[in-house]
């Protein structure tokens, strides 16, 4: 694809065009900068997901890390499901995420 970013593909992958944007206002470019559109992989349509994303908004501290050898467990699929279950949190979606993992995280060190 020679570095450019396709965002259309004919199915039998003969024609490629960058047809896909990203809209938004002045005021959001202004309040977001640094943002920038990524495009994702296709899967079974003929155009790839575009992702409007911001690297450089400072979330804080990662609440939760894995290992891969965690998932060589055979408990720990259902430690996690028992942590995520057990703990209530009511707010944004964003904040009972970040909460929810804080849980699982306690509870794994457990």
């Amino acid at each position: 694809m020679n570095g450019h970013k396709f965002t259309w593909f004919r199915l039998n992958g003969q024609a490629k065009s960058q047809i896909d944007r990203i809209l938004c206002s002045r005021e959001w470019l202004d309040t977001w900068q640094g943002s920038m559109q990524e495009v994702l992989h296709r899967d079974v349509l003929d155009h790839c997901p575009l992702l409007l994303k911001n690297n450089n908004y400072d979330w804080g501290p990662k609440p939760f890390r894995t290992l891969n050898c965690w998932f060589q467990d055979g408990s720990f699929h259902d430690v996690v499901k028992m942590a995520r279950s057990n703990h209530q949190v009511s707010g944004h979606s964003a904040f009972i995420l970040k909460e929810k993992l804080k849980a699982t995280k306690q509870t794994l060190k457990k």
